[in-house]
């Protein structure tokens, strides 16, 4: 499947870092853009931990193994308007495409993001 993030050179996404905490706050602080816990990804990720094989080398189960992406260019362009994409872009951020197998990712409770694992993900590119 093809997944699109919106995220700077280094991989990061719009939601990390210090410098990003007042964007967020004034912009993303709703109903409308549900974080990691509304959306259940970290109870998943609690459940996968409790039942893992110790003997497994990649449990993945840890947040920082996933990126958060969107499936559809309809739910990114309903979670950034047209003026957060510019606004991003002019921080640095552009919106990436990557491929990735379904069985890697997490559709979220309200159906609006994704979660997919970084390491089984390959970048394909900045969209036009």
């Amino acid at each position: 499947m093809i997944v699109k993030r919106v995220e700077n050179k280094s991989g990061e996404g719009p939601y990390q870092g210090i410098e990003m905490d007042e964007w967020v706050l004034s912009n993303h602080g709703d109903n409308n853009h549900p974080n990691r816990f509304e959306d259940r990804f970290s109870t998943y990720l609690l459940e996968k931990r409790c039942k893992v094989n110790l003997l497994l080398k990649d449990n993945y189960s840890n947040i920082d193994d996933y990126y958060f992406g969107f499936e559809l260019k309809r739910n990114l362009n309903n979670w950034f308007s047209k003026k957060e994409l510019k606004n991003l872009k002019g921080l640095g951020f552009h919106v990436v495409k990557y491929e990735i197998s379904t069985k890697y990712v997490l559709q979220g409770k309200s159906k609006k993001q994704i979660m997919f694992l970084k390491s089984k993900a390959i970048k394909l590119g900045e969209t036009k």
